[in-house]
């Protein structure tokens, strides 16, 4: 619908510019500007991703901040390993961060009614942060499971991408040029004008790729791996041109 209105508002524009209507635009030399037609094309491709991404974590908590790291420090080794057997050549396995924190003992009592004192430390509990990133996208179960059997606690986040996002954005913008070209035949068509020569073109940015299929994972009890479906990597484009007309 969008599409259609721009279109719209473009052939009127450029059947302005064609009956020399009242108080048309002029150019900085006091000229006025050449008929033209306005038209928004898109583009649109789904491709297979070829790169995943996977963010773990390692949560120890003890009774002294030493045992805690020492604890999370073993785990955090043990998952590095795995993962980095599991993700394959060229894959990439690192640390992305590490906390440690005290756990305070909880007070029953109203805030209120509460006593001034410092806050009893129980505990402590380290957090080791860790990022897969590899390009076998069909072994993404197969990487959770290992993760997970040498120590991991937590799957932070899952993504899938485009080891080259350029490529898919030079076919949608192809696309996209398409379309705009066919939104302007045939506004010009219906008015009975021609396409002349194309006065203005310009990309809408942020086109990045949009993951429109997010990954379907499934850890059935009955089921000893996880299973992961990872969809396809929408990437979009979007192309103002302006076309002259006579």
């Amino acid at each position: 619908m969008g599409r259609r209105v721009t279109g719209f508002v473009g052939a009127l524009l450029g059947l302005v510019g064609i009956l020399g209507a009242a108080t048309p635009d002029v150019t900085a030399a006091g000229e006025q500007p050449p008929p033209r037609i306005i038209v928004l094309g898109s583009g649109r491709i789904e491709t297979p991703p070829d790169m995943v991404e996977l963010n773990f974590a390692v949560e120890h908590t003890a009774q002294t901040a030493e045992q805690a790291r020492k604890d999370a420090a073993a785990s955090g080794s043990k998952v590095l390993e795995a993962l980095t057997k599991a993700a394959g050549p060229g894959a990439s396995v690192k640390t992305i961060g590490y906390t440690l924190n005290p756990v305070y003992e909880p007070n029953p009592e109203p805030r209120h009614a509460r006593k001034p004192q410092s806050p009893k430390i129980i505990a402590y509990t380290a957090i080791h942060q860790i990022r897969a990133e590899s390009g076998r996208v069909d072994a993404v179960g197969a990487m959770i499971d290992a993760a997970i059997r040498a120590g991991a606690a937590r799957i932070h986040s899952l993504s899938f991408s485009l080891r080259d996002p350029a490529s898919a954005q030079d076919k949608a913008l192809a696309l996209a040029g398409a379309d705009a070209a066919r939104q302007a035949q045939a506004v010009a068509s219906s008015l009975g004008v021609r396409l002349t020569n194309v006065l203005e073109a310009s990309v809408e940015r942020g086109g990045r790729p949009v993951y429109a299929a997010h990954a379907r994972m499934a850890m059935a009890e009955s089921a000893p791996d996880t299973s992961v479906a990872p969809g396809v990597v929408t990437t979009e484009a979007r192309i103002n041109v302006t076309y002259g007309i006579e």
